[in-house]
């Protein structure tokens, strides 16, 4: 008995027309509803809708695309991706096929479709491109006028340094002229009180270099860079120990001629202590910081019978601090005063010449006073601002 062979591509289309037909009725069994229902819902004949689910005819253009929503609308849940993709594949081929034309014609559309989701996925990142560079444009704009602004000030500053420099230039003249004379007028008017304390010993700072050049190293010890904890430390030693020197030097015979330089150093003397009393309340603030970061706990204070702690001493602390100041702003002024207007019994000597004959004179017996007026010749006074040729010997 003869057996009629069927061809391989014909057995190939009816394959994919059965698994087109078995995965789309899947999806419709999820809806509950029936083929002719369905169809209705879509808006499909019934009769061109059976043919659509059989491939016996064609389906229009995004059948599958529409098919697939309504039966997700009517099921309430989402097609399974591999289904549509499956069923995507077999419609494909089964096109390619039976249909060439058509399959050309379903390759182009679906080349345009991802062209166009292309442009418009790389509109989306041009449009955000653009927004970045806006944004970027409107923020270097900022910096640069930010940078406008600053050089700006940096100039000023520049100019008010210059300034000053020369002004400092200028007052190391006056005092360096001034400094010739040793002596000092005094007035006669008592006078019992000052607007600013701290005037007599600012002004020895400023004329006396030895004392600019200390102040200038160690204010150099904190202006190089950050403070830490060493900078700190060591300007708490130094003046500790500058105020100590201070005590021990002035227990000598000939550690200050005149009340006006006494009152130079009580106002530089109330001066440190109203500055370590400032210290001392900073040192509260300090511990504060520390609090704030959580490195130490200032507990409230303890409850009658409980030992103290921490919040204890640093109220202890302002308090020392305050009771100092109240002693300064009573005291300071009259003491300074006092001493800046108190009168001189002997009159100093007024140049280099009268330095030297007046040191002959007291010592007399041990030296020999050989003067003259000239300012030529190889005393050792002509080193010195207003010379003379003066000679003190042995």
């Amino acid at each position: 008995m003869e057996t009629t062979q069927v061809p391989a591509e014909e057995t190939a289309v009816t394959e994919l027309r059965q698994e087109w037909a078995l995965l789309l009725r899947r999806l419709l069994d999820t809806t509950g509803l029936s083929q002719k229902q369905l169809a209705k819902h879509i808006g499909y004949p019934p009769h061109d809708f059976s043919r659509y689910l059989n491939l016996r005819r064609l389906p229009p253009v995004g059948f599958l695309t529409e098919f697939c929503g309504h039966v997700e609308g009517v099921s309430g849940r989402p097609v399974p991706t591999e289904t549509r993709e499956r069923a995507d594949r077999a419609f494909l081929r089964f096109v390619e096929v039976e249909h060439p034309h058509r399959y050309e014609i379903e390759v182009l559309r679906r080349e345009r479709d991802a062209a166009i989701e292309c442009v418009d996925a790389l509109s989306d990142l041009l449009e955000g491109a653009r927004r970045d560079l806006e944004n970027c444009r409107q923020r270097y704009e900022q910096v640069e006028e930010g940078v406008e602004l600053l050089t700006e000030e940096l100039r000023q500053v520049r100019g008010e340094r210059d300034a000053a420099q020369q002004r400092c230039v200028e007052l190391r003249g006056l005092l360096r002229d001034s400094g010739r004379s040793t002596s000092r007028e005094t007035s006669t008017v008592p006078y019992t009180d000052m607007e600013d304390w701290r005037l007599p010993g600012q002004t020895v700072a400023q004329k006396d270099e030895l004392a600019g050049e200390v102040i200038k190293e160690v204010t150099n010890l904190i202006s190089q860079g950050d403070v830490e904890p060493r900078h700190t430390i060591a300007l708490a030693c130094v003046g500790a120990e500058t105020a100590k020197l201070l005590a021990h030097t002035l227990t000598h015979e000939w550690a200050l001629y005149t009340p006006q330089q006494a009152a130079g150093v009580a106002s530089a003397a109330f001066a440190q202590l109203t500055a370590t009393c400032e210290a001392l309340r900073q040192l509260g603030g300090a511990l504060d910081h520390m609090a704030g970061r959580r490195d130490i706990h200032l507990a409230t204070p303890p409850s009658p019978g409980q030992p103290e702690g921490l919040s204890d001493a640093v109220v202890r602390l302002h308090t020392a601090a305050e009771t100092a100041l109240s002693a300064v702003d009573s005291h300071a002024s009259f003491v300074v005063a006092t001493f800046e207007h108190a009168p001189i019994s002997r009159t100093l000597p007024t140049d280099t010449h009268a330095v030297l004959a007046e040191v002959g004179e007291l010592l007399n017996g041990s030296l020999s006073f050989h003067g003259s007026h000239s300012r030529e010749g190889s005393g050792a006074a002509l080193t010195y601002p207003d010379p003379c040729s003066c000679v003190l010997t042995f």
